[in-house]
């Protein structure tokens, strides 16, 4: 799906639900990028995107023990620890600001998919001038 305007167009990525309800998107490269970035630049930054929520969202020892004493302390661990999977949220907002500034000058930016509820990732592709 796309928004074009004379200034931009919107590319969207959708969810990819193939692998159940984990938070990853589809590696299917869209024509609309097709001279801006190359499909392996493109496949990169969905896989370490994909590998981001894949880190947040997989429950291990150090999870549990995180939960039960935020449990035990009435969740007052929060005040001044921040969880992991804010942590790790932190680290794809940092990647996709890095990113954004790598592809400032091929006209593309990537919108934090957190800004429309993980429904897809919007890349903006602005036009040649």
């Amino acid at each position: 799906m796309e928004r074009r305007d004379a200034k931009f167009t919107e590319v969207t990525i959708e969810r990819d639900y193939t692998k159940g309800i984990l938070t990853q998107f589809e590696e299917n490269f869209p024509e609309e990028l097709s001279g801006k970035i190359s499909s392996e630049e493109f496949k990169s930054i969905i896989q370490n995107i994909n590998g981001l929520f894949r880190r947040a969202e997989t429950y291990d020892y150090c999870g549990f023990l995180e939960s039960l004493i935020g449990c035990a302390t009435c969740f007052t661990l929060y005040i001044c620890y921040r969880p992991r999977y804010s942590r790790i949220l932190g680290q794809l907002d940092r990647f996709l600001i890095n990113e954004n500034e790598k592809l400032k000058s091929k006209g593309v930016e990537w919108l934090n998919p957190f800004s429309n509820g993980l429904l897809h990732i919007t890349v903006i592709v602005k036009a040649a001038s």
